[in-house]
């Protein structure tokens, strides 16, 4: 029978065991009254310290909101001032007729048009696109990976050619 040598010698863990009991030290005598003490100063400083002052109003911001307060105020004005002056564009009655028949035929004509391979094309590409975006991410994480945490020496295939080490094929 093989009897291993772990079977007669004690565990690091019972070693660990018996040293922390032999090295423990009784802490000093008063130790949590003077912990609880300097605790209570400091909670007793605390509420005594002097509030501060509400900071007071900076006005510094006031030029800029007033410039940009100006600025828009003649944006304003020089785009009425515009538009009142702005000729009408003359729109004849033909080309609002016409611009009338082919709203109203507009439905008529969504009915007839062939949207069958519309609804196909637009569920498969976003999945076709979510499978290529988790591919690239892959493919970036593990080359971040690889240029930080490989050594360069392993990244180099033996049978890769000497001017492009770490070469992958696609």
């Amino acid at each position: 029978m093989n009897t291993d040598r772990r079977d007669h010698e004690p565990s690091l863990e019972s070693r660990l065991r018996a040293d922390a009991r032999a090295a423990r030290v009784a802490p000093p005598e008063g130790l949590e009254q003077r912990v609880s003490a300097a605790v209570w100063r400091e909670v007793d400083a605390t509420r005594a310290a002097p509030q501060r002052e509400p900071r007071r109003r900076s006005f510094r911001l006031l030029p800029p909101a007033l410039a940009g307060l100006v600025t828009s105020a003649c944006a304003v004005a020089l785009v009425v001032l515009w538009h009142e002056r702005a000729d009408t564009a003359h729109v004849s009655e033909a080309d609002i007729r016409y611009l009338v028949d082919k709203v109203q035929t507009l439905p008529a004509r969504l009915a007839s048009a062939d949207l069958t391979t519309t609804p196909t094309l637009a569920v498969a590409a976003p999945l076709e696109r979510e499978i290529e975006s988790v591919r690239a991410d892959a493919r970036s994480a593990l080359d971040f990976l690889a240029a930080n945490f490989v050594p360069s020496q392993m990244l180099t295939r033996p049978d890769a050619a000497p001017d492009s080490p770490g070469s992958r094929e696609t």
